[in-house]
């Protein structure tokens, strides 16, 4: 019976440490009025989908030192940005994210493959304004 229980208590206590130490997610916190999107680690990749066609990735370029800060209107210095345009069929790169009014885009983090994507949607509306839209 003591070796089954040592066994249990053993593997809560691995677990728990994994969870602890390791098991950094991917959640994030958007400022409005910063526009910088916040981690509790650094930001490996992160997307802006704009409901009008246009996705916006952000990724930390090989051997380079991440941050776990990045503001989506800037190009952060270690990163590539790509903007990919599905309506026309176009992609560019190095164009940073501008938020126009009467829009809708979410904020996607990627950075760890193991954890499940945060995702935080937002609408700007006619003045410029930065709305929490939802989940």
């Amino acid at each position: 019976m003591s070796r089954s229980f040592a066994f249990v208590a053993f593997s809560f206590l691995a677990l728990c440490s994994c969870t602890l130490f390791f098991g950094k997610g991917n959640g994030i916190y958007f400022d409005t009025h910063s526009k910088n999107v916040i981690a509790n680690h650094t930001i490996r990749r992160l997307t802006v989908d704009v409901e009008n066609g246009e996705l916006y990735s952000f990724e930390l370029r090989d051997h380079r030192k991440g941050s776990d800060t990045i503001n989506i209107e800037k190009l952060p210095a270690g990163y590539v940005v790509n903007r990919i345009d599905y309506k026309n069929y176009s992609q560019t790169t190095d164009q940073p994210f501008k938020i126009r009014p009467n829009i809708r885009f979410t904020i996607q983090h990627h950075s760890n493959g193991d954890a499940a994507s945060c995702s935080l949607t937002y609408d700007v509306d006619s003045s410029g304004t930065i709305i929490r839209s939802g989940y």
